[in-house]
């Protein structure tokens, strides 16, 4: 059921990633064509590419960390014996799961702060609602982080 789950959680993160980049790139490519040749564009083009940018750097990052293929600083790995690698491990995931949960928890408080403040988004949509994916994301991660801690790597 578990496999299932997350089989399910990485189609979902492809195909969300697939969606916001092709229209991120349909519409960058249009809000060109349309100022070199009519002398317009669309008002929420420049927004919706940003907010676009900000959505696929956090779903991109969520799913790399699910498939464990994430950035990572690996100089210790070289130096420490094969035995120390599952503490190593142990703790290099602890760590990333303390971070981005404390990443998740501040920004609550810019998610917040875009509501209090009424900011407008893209077109009808608030601004808050386009940057929660930080905290979402962020929490996200860092359960994802705090799984791997637990769970033995396989090569």
């Amino acid at each position: 059921m578990l496999t299932r789950i997350l089989r399910y959680l990485r189609w979902l993160e492809t195909g969300s990633l697939v969606v916001l980049f092709a229209a991120m790139l349909l519409v960058a490519c249009a809000q060109t064509v349309m100022r070199n040749f009519l002398g317009t564009g669309f008002i929420w083009g420049e927004e919706l590419t940003r907010e676009a940018v900000l959505w696929i750097t956090m779903i991109g990052g969520l799913a790399a960390i699910g498939q464990r293929s994430h950035i990572r600083i690996d100089i210790a790995e070289r130096f420490v014996p094969e035995r120390w690698m599952p503490a190593l491990n142990f703790v290099a995931c602890v760590s990333a799961s303390l971070v981005c949960l404390l990443v998740a928890y501040f920004s609550l408080k810019l998610v917040r702060w875009e509501f209090e403040d009424g900011y407008s988004g893209i077109g009808v949509v608030p601004s808050w609602i386009l940057v929660s994916i930080i905290p979402f994301a962020g929490f996200a991660m860092g359960i994802r982080f705090a799984i791997q801690a637990f769970v033995r790597q396989t090569k």
